[in-house]
């Protein structure tokens, strides 16, 4: 076996490792942290919230308590949760296409800077990096990939820094709303 070939059967066996961890570590001892919670909360400056009697304030879309959601700069997204790394490792691939309203929420156990790629995407995304209750950066229209590109050669797009939450949504919604880093985020899940 050559050096070079060690050296990669090495990496491949930590990198096997780490992921092996991590997937104990998430199924078995991370739970949510506390800033999870029920109900609504003003956002940003065009922010809506519900009174105790439900009624709406101007300013956003209305979302059920038990919808799964993220609410950023008055703008509420219906959300599936990607919180284990099954469910991360498919994401949105595969998926034809989704509503203006929809989105996919990525929960973290810790800030980090993890990268993604459009694998197997049927329609471009914006990929809005957060990190506590707040938006830190957007890759905006991050394309599908071209017909015949192999895998290995996909883009992977990465935060400027840690990040413990990742939305992704259909490419052109932060521009379309004003989305931008800073704005506050308030998840209802």
């Amino acid at each position: 076996m050559s050096k070079r070939m060690i050296i990669i059967s090495a990496i491949g066996f930590g990198v096997g490792l780490f992921i092996i961890g991590y997937a104990l570590y998430a199924k078995y001892w991370y739970t949510h942290p506390p800033d999870y919670t029920e109900g609504t909360v003003t956002v940003g400056e065009r922010a809506a919230s519900t009174s105790m009697s439900g009624e709406l304030r101007a300013g956003s879309t209305s979302t059920s308590a038990n919808t799964p959601s993220v609410l950023i700069d008055g703008v509420t997204f219906h959300i599936d949760i990607a919180d284990t790394i099954p469910k991360q490792v498919q994401g949105l691939s595969g998926r034809a296409s989704m509503t203006a309203d929809q989105g996919m929420l990525f929960i973290f156990p810790f800030a980090r800077t993890p990268g993604f790629w459009m694998y197997d995407m049927k329609f471009p995304l914006d990929i809005i990096w957060i990190n506590g209750n707040r938006v830190v950066d957007i890759q905006k229209n991050a394309p599908i990939p071209l017909p015949g590109v192999a895998s290995s050669s996909l883009p992977v797009y990465y935060p400027p820094g840690p990040i413990d939450k990742v939305l992704e949504v259909n490419a052109g919604t932060a521009d379309k709303y004003g989305i931008k880093a800073g704005d506050s985020v308030d998840i209802h899940i």
